[in-house]
């Protein structure tokens, strides 16, 4: 009984084994895809920040200290 209990165990980590390996690339895939969608959001976000800093610079802060 033992012994059986024994090689289902084993049979299950192998299967175990086998699923990890199977999902393995595409946890993998997905979580490179999630963390270059955050990278270029956040590229996104700085260009963002940096162009309306510059534009409210431009229309706001020049007519001002000019005129």
């Amino acid at each position: 009984f033992i012994f059986f209990f024994f090689l289902f165990l084993y049979y299950l980590s192998l299967e175990s084994l086998f699923v990890f390996y199977l999902f393995f690339p595409f946890v993998f895939f997905g979580f490179l895809c999630v963390f270059c969608f955050a990278l270029f959001s956040f590229v996104y976000f700085c260009f963002f920040v940096v162009f309306f800093f510059l534009f409210f610079l431009f229309f706001v802060f020049f007519p001002v200290f000019f005129f």
